[in-house]
């Protein structure tokens, strides 16, 4: 329970949070979408991905739709796209994936990563022959 309320308060949080941070980027600066892109990704999308191998399987589907609507939003700020834009169609000209995608792959990463680390370690980790 605990768990649940912390997860929708972090979401609430970054909800409010990137639509601050990037309308300030875009009313006081001039910037060009890509920079507004650049900085949602470098530093927004982290903060939606932070241990998410660790998080992802547990989401359920509220969930995983409000992170995609964090980026929704983002990409709609960033490239002032209309309502009638589709999210899908946003994403490729954005040359961006899913938050799910990413998820899913970034969950793979760090298996392959793990199984490669336990790997080394078993064929390095020769027990020792002691001679009496």
């Amino acid at each position: 329970m605990a768990v649940d309320i912390i997860q929708n308060y972090l979401f609430m949080f970054t909800i409010r949070g990137t639509y601050f941070n990037l309308n300030r980027k875009r009313e006081g600066f001039l910037l060009s979408p890509s920079h507004l892109l650049h900085f949602y990704t470098t530093v927004i999308r982290p903060v939606l991905e932070y241990a998410s191998p660790l998080w992802h399987p547990t989401l359920t589907k509220s969930q995983t739709e409000h992170l995609e609507a964090v980026q929704r939003r983002a990409l709609k700020i960033i490239f002032c796209y209309s309502s009638s834009t589709s999210y899908l169609t946003t994403l490729e000209l954005a040359g961006i994936l899913s938050l799910q995608a990413r998820r899913v792959d970034l969950s793979k990463r760090f298996l392959e990563t793990f199984v490669n680390l336990i790997t080394v370690y078993t064929i390095f980790s020769h027990p020792r022959v002691t001679q009496l």
